[in-house]
């Protein structure tokens, strides 16, 4: 219970920063069934590749936080 209650809260603590960094539409998925190293992960999308590069750039305020990567996708 207490491990929920942790995620949880940490979950929102990354929505939150999110929200401050004004990234746009993110999705937060519950790979906790599927990985044994996080319970989250969250796909955020920006206005462009420096907008997001920027957000990447932010030191991340908490040590449970891990950025995964980069993948710029091409206007259709």
């Amino acid at each position: 219970m207490k491990k929920e209650l942790q995620s949880k809260k940490l979950e929102k603590f990354a929505l939150d920063t999110i929200a401050d960094l004004k990234g746009l539409d993110p999705v937060c998925m519950d790979i906790s069934k599927m990985s044994s190293i996080a319970d989250h992960m969250i796909v955020v999308t920006g206005t462009s590749s420096r907008h997001v590069k920027g957000c990447m750039a932010e030191p991340l305020p908490n040590p449970y936080l891990l950025y995964l990567g980069l993948m710029e996708l091409e206007p259709a």
